[in-house]
């Protein structure tokens, strides 16, 4: 381990053994990257509910925020990047990284119809997965 990954740990409060067993919310398959704050509790849950409904387990994708992004993609090397929102997306749309974009869980508690739609976007990330 580089004394870049471990600055990494340090920051992320998590032991090298944890990052290189994919412990701790650092699965290599897949990163969800959020707007920038972490998520509101409802939305929060809404997530859960729609990787579960895809057979994900919360605690074993990485959910981060921009600042994170690069340092993460770097270390973890995901398969996947899911993106909740146009802010992330806009930034993103240049990634070597596979990347498929959804609607964010706080649009979809204030727009239901379109969780159909977001519904469709995960099952396309599992079929990746």
């Amino acid at each position: 381990m580089d004394d870049e990954q471990i600055r990494y740990c340090k920051a992320m409060g998590i032991t090298p053994w944890q990052l290189n067993n994919n412990q701790n919310n650092h699965n290599p398959r897949l990163i969800i990257i959020n707007e920038g704050e972490p998520l509101a509790p409802r939305a929060s849950q809404l997530l859960n509910a729609m990787l579960e409904s895809i057979g994900l387990d919360r605690k074993n994708v990485t959910l981060t925020t921009m600042p994170f992004l690069a340092k993460q993609i770097a270390l973890i090397h995901p398969t996947l990047l899911l993106v909740l929102g146009k802010i992330p997306a806009d930034f993103l749309l240049e990634t070597k990284i596979p990347l498929i974009i959804t609607y964010h869980p706080g649009y979809l508690l204030q727009n239901p119809s379109e969780k159909s739609k977001a519904f469709q976007d995960l099952q396309l990330a599992q079929r990746y997965l």
